[in-house]
């Protein structure tokens, strides 16, 4: 088998193994038995579980981004809501499609030794920074905004959309349509009450008509 076969492998078993059963459950074994590559190939490949792990919380980053960059960019003529609710559709979509991902990265600010839990927080924090980066950058509102205010709320939206998908794929008792527009006209209304004014859609608890 090519080596970039068997990395591959090795990197899709680890994501499936760490997400189900956490870092500390996870096993080299249980790693090279799903993969149908041998044991001594994955250290051989990668060296310590840790190393397989720092690798496939970089590689769900990288998975991750590539998504969120395709979706993003198709939403460029929106505006307002409209771009608010399509982008945090297209991460919902990404999230319900590969659960695993945000799970690689949800654990990597806890798991391994001190060197390990230093590596995997530092690839998740680029997660942060470009969905950040990105709201801060695109989205209408944030211009109007003093810039330390429109970077804070950035962090506060990224980290808000990223909690209900973690609570949407935890408990799922609505349908990801549902969380969606919950989740846009929450963030959305906040901006508009900071930078432009009202404009919160009828019907809403605490609703105010511009």
């Amino acid at each position: 088998m090519p080596l970039e076969e068997q990395r591959e492998r090795i990197l899709d078993a680890a994501t499936r193994v760490f997400a189900s059963e956490g870092f500390d459950g996870a096993t080299s074994e249980r790693i090279a038995e799903l993969s149908g590559v041998g044991r001594p190939s994955v250290y051989q490949i990668f060296g310590s579980k840790n190393d397989v792990f720092i690798a496939a919380v970089d590689r769900a980053l990288t998975r991750l981004l590539d998504r969120i960059r395709v979706s993003l960019g198709s939403t460029e003529n929106l505006r307002g809501r409209k771009q608010a609710r399509s982008n945090i559709s297209a991460y919902f979509d990404m999230v319900t499609g590969e659960p695993e991902l945000l799970r690689m990265l949800l654990l990597a600010d806890s798991s391994g030794d001190a060197s390990t839990r230093e590596s995997a927080k530092a690839i998740r924090q680029r997660m942060k920074d470009a969905v950040a980066g990105y709201i801060r950058t695109t989205w209408e509102g944030f211009q109007d905004l003093d810039p330390r205010d429109a970077d804070l709320g950035a962090v506060l939206i990224a980290a808000a959309v990223e909690a209900a998908a973690v609570v949407h794929l935890e408990r799922p008792d609505r349908s990801t349509h549902e969380i969606v527009e919950f989740v846009s006209d929450f963030v959305w209304s906040g901006i508009y009450d900071l930078a432009v004014g009202h404009d919160v859609p009828p019907g809403r608890k605490g609703a105010a008509n511009k």
